[in-house]
């Protein structure tokens, strides 16, 4: 054996393999855990709350779907993904556009489960796609008369859109 042979060879068995103490790496990752599952979103719903509503306050951690957004700010003012549809009265009345737009709705979601189910026919009545209700996200402004939120899930709900999602403000715990 070559003297660097053996040089090298006294380095390596005098050398002793250090501890490693793994308890504050960890410490570190649980936080990390825990911070990245607390902020975890299950939804695919982005929501643009439109000027004007005042969100009511609710401890609710029901998310909301991807869906249409009906909104109605203090000022009776109905958007429907964020485009202004109309203004309605006190009454709530003016809601003719709202109907038409709430069928095409209905259609789509159900051409949806149609092509989801793997049926490229259009769905009759009964099909398992029209037992199943249908979607819509509602945004109301706190202040809202409930009679104009009544109307409006009147309407919903005459369009088959019966699965009603109320997005409210989170309250932090």
């Amino acid at each position: 054996m070559s003297n660097f042979a053996k040089k090298l060879k006294s380095r390596r068995a005098k050398k002793e393999v250090p501890e490693m103490n793994i308890t504050s790496l960890l410490d570190i990752l649980t936080v990390l855990l825990l911070f990245l599952i607390r902020n975890y979103n299950t939804t695919d719903l982005n929501l643009d709350v439109i000027p004007g509503i005042s969100l009511p306050v609710s401890t609710s951690v029901d998310l909301g779907s991807n869906a249409i957004i009906i909104q109605v700010n203090k000022n009776r003012e109905l958007f429907i993904d964020n485009k202004l549809i109309a203004t309605l009265d006190a009454t709530g009345k003016g809601m003719e556009p709202l109907e038409k737009i709430l069928a095409e709705e209905a259609k789509k979601q159900r051409a949806a489960l149609a092509l989801e189910e793997g049926n490229r026919k259009p769905a009759t009545t009964d099909t398992k796609q029209n037992k199943q209700p249908l979607k819509v996200n509602l945004v109301f402004d706190k202040e809202l008369p409930y009679e104009i939120v009544g109307n409006i899930l009147h309407h919903a709900a005459t369009s088959e859109l019966s699965r009603f999602k109320f997005i409210v403000q989170g309250k932090t715990l």
